[in-house]
């Protein structure tokens, strides 16, 4: 979870986002990951998530030649670990909340997730494997919580 663990979360808070989420797709290192019918995207040079709040491709993946330092270069985050959180990564979609940019659940390192959830590489390959398009996630803070979803 993220470094201030789950809640309500904003821009720069490092806050896994409580609520339900829908998995629109993933995106990783790979040429092609095995999905059971969840688009993949595989990472290149150009590719950014964009998290600058005054860019207008605010919290959404785009190919382009340059981005400022606000947003995240996906490719660095695919090298040999501990940097290899994007080796492969599933985007929980929050846009219109106003809770931040750029949630996923990717692959585990050594450090606390800036708001994203991880786990150890294997475990996101085969939820990968299991994920179609009506695929959600749910954060919440304690079981109790759940039954407000």
């Amino acid at each position: 979870m993220g470094a201030a663990g789950i809640g309500n979360s904003h821009e720069g808070s490092s806050t896994t986002p409580k609520g339900v989420y829908h998995l629109s797709f993933a995106f990783g290192k790979a040429a092609s990951a095995r999905t059971s019918g969840m688009a993949y995207r595989q990472i290149n040079r150009k590719s950014y998530w964009i998290e600058d709040p005054h860019d207008r491709q605010y919290n959404t993946w785009q190919s382009r030649n340059w981005a400022n330092n606000k947003n995240e270069h996906l490719i660095d985050y695919t090298k040999a670990a501990p940097h290899n959180q994007y080796q492969l990564a599933i985007v929980m979609d929050n846009h219109g909340q106003h809770n931040g940019s750029g949630f996923f659940i990717h692959v585990k390192n050594q450090w606390a997730t800036a708001g994203c959830v991880s786990i150890n590489y294997n475990d996101v390959r085969t939820l990968l494997s299991r994920l179609g398009t009506k695929a959600y996630v749910v954060d919440v803070q304690n079981r109790a919580q759940l039954q407000n979803y």
